[in-house]
């Protein structure tokens, strides 16, 4: 009687032993997704129409605290891409700030252009992260 009732919880501690063994995923591959839907959102943003780029300011501090995450959790396997956005995140910081006290066409340019920029390396960076996730 004994036998009977070992046999099958020792069948369950098996399974539950194992069952996790195909999820364990290194940290980046959580904080990227969560960087990926910051992005999303990000990308769709418009600088130029009005009160836009306070809306890119706001959705620019969710991606950049989202990157730090990736950051932090990335492996020294991603530190020129890191370094990259690093340098296009502080570009594109600096031509927020220029267009939200000067709003001109050019400014609001500069604006779009620095967003597709972090955009694009976000989006690379997801790419390899998640290819090995």
């Amino acid at each position: 009687m004994r036998r009977r009732l070992l046999l099958p919880a020792a069948v369950m501690l098996v399974g539950a032993a194992t069952a996790g063994c195909g999820d364990d995923q290194p940290a980046v591959c959580t904080s990227i997704d969560e960087l990926k839907s910051s992005v999303e959102g990000f990308a769709e943003l418009d600088p130029t129409g009005p009160y836009a780029v306070a809306s890119v300011q706001d959705q620019l501090a969710r991606v950049e605290s989202d990157y730090n995450n990736v950051k932090k959790d990335a492996s020294d396997e991603y530190d020129d891409q890191v370094a990259a956005i690093d340098t296009e995140l502080a570009s594109l910081k600096t031509s927020v700030t220029t267009a939200a006290d000067a709003p001109t066409a050019s400014n609001l340019a500069a604006v779009r252009q620095g967003m597709s920029a972090v955009v694009a390396g976000i989006k690379d960076l997801s790419s390899d992260v998640k290819s090995t996730c």
